[in-house]
């Protein structure tokens, strides 16, 4: 339910910033406020809180927040009288997810067993980018050493697993189900 909230309220700040010709700045702006509330989660905790009152909320947020844009403001407020609020991390989230798709950005994720080095960064990021014709490919390396060797790579709803672990229980499952093996 909370989800759908948040993707109307993104989906009404996105159009809205289109249609005023500031999408990328609010969507600097929607980072910046869900990364903040992410890594304070005091403030986070204030923002959700039914005890604060609303032009409490908005006061600390306007000074947290003094360099957005006049529409992210605005859009605080609304969010703030509606009592909304407490979705508002969710809301920042949901625009930046709509915001990738509208743009063709893709997030994806390497996890390998030791750093990946540079040149296998590209690589990858040119394969999704051909494969997927995105325009960007936003890429998070994981360091995982239970997958001994080889990567994981996940984008989208599409994991690529060519790891030596995920070839380890391949090869223990054709063990198990052995057709050449009589079973007592």
């Amino acid at each position: 339910m909370q989800l759908k909230f948040a993707s109307r309220y993104a989906k009404a700040l996105l159009d809205l910033a289109q249609e005023q010709n500031l999408l990328d700045t609010i969507a600097i702006d929607m980072k910046t406020i869900a990364a903040t509330l992410r890594q304070h989660t005091d403030l986070h905790l204030m923002v959700k809180s039914p005890i604060i009152y609303s032009d409490k909320k908005m006061a600390v947020l306007n000074e947290v927040f003094v360099s957005v844009n006049a529409l992210t403001k605005s859009f605080l407020q609304i969010t703030i009288q509606k009592k909304r609020e407490i979705s508002l991390l969710e809301i920042a989230a949901e625009f930046i997810e709509q915001y990738n798709h509208k743009n063709n950005i893709v997030k994806a994720t390497l996890t390998t067993a030791q750093v990946a080095d540079e040149d296998t960064i590209i690589n990858v990021k040119a394969t999704i980018t051909s494969q997927l014709n995105a325009k960007e490919v936003q890429l998070e390396t994981v360091i995982d050493e239970q997958i001994i060797g080889g990567f994981v790579l996940q984008y989208g709803d599409k994991i690529f697993d060519a790891s030596i672990q995920y070839d380890l229980k391949q090869i223990a499952k054709q063990f198990e189900d052995n057709a050449y093996v009589a079973k007592i």
